[in-house]
């Protein structure tokens, strides 16, 4: 059986009568989709978003219920769905965690291994100073002492 919304224009009178009888009030539906009573978007957040999902793989209720439910559309709810299940490969994926964190730790390690080099061919040519300026004196008196 199709569903088709109450401004669908192929719903005709019968979708109305059908509305009715279930009580469903379809542009109050709408309204609460789009707004709070105060007239702002809605704001969900990750965690509030996450039960929902949740609660939709839960199969205790249908999707549309669920839906209908917290004033949601199914597309906004498949929306979530399908990034929280990217989201949850992608921690496990990349060891627990997303694919920016552990593109952004392994950039930090190479930072890290190339600060130690550099730091380590710094010490090296400080000693390196250290013996060449020790050796210039020496060098010195001993090419005073030929010319004499």
């Amino acid at each position: 059986m199709e569903c088709y919304d109450s401004h669908d224009a192929r719903a005709g009178p019968e979708r109305a009568s059908v509305s009715a009888s279930r009580g469903v009030n379809w542009s109050r539906l709408e309204e609460n989709l789009m707004t709070q009573e105060n007239g702002n978007r809605r704001r969900w957040t990750a965690k509030r978003k996450l039960e929902v999902v949740l609660e939709g793989l839960s199969e205790k209720i249908t999707i549309t219920e669920l839906c209908r439910k917290h004033g949601i559309t199914q597309s906004l709810y498949y929306d979530w769905k399908q990034l929280s299940l990217q989201k949850m490969e992608e921690s496990l994926t990349f060891a627990g965690k997303t694919k920016e964190e552990y593109e952004k730790d392994r950039k930090i390690q190479q930072l890290e291994r190339k600060i130690g080099q550099l730091t380590m061919d710094n010490e090296i040519l400080k000693k390196t100073e250290e013996l060449i300026a020790r050796r210039r004196p020496k060098l010195l008196n001993s090419n005073q002492g030929a010319s004499l």
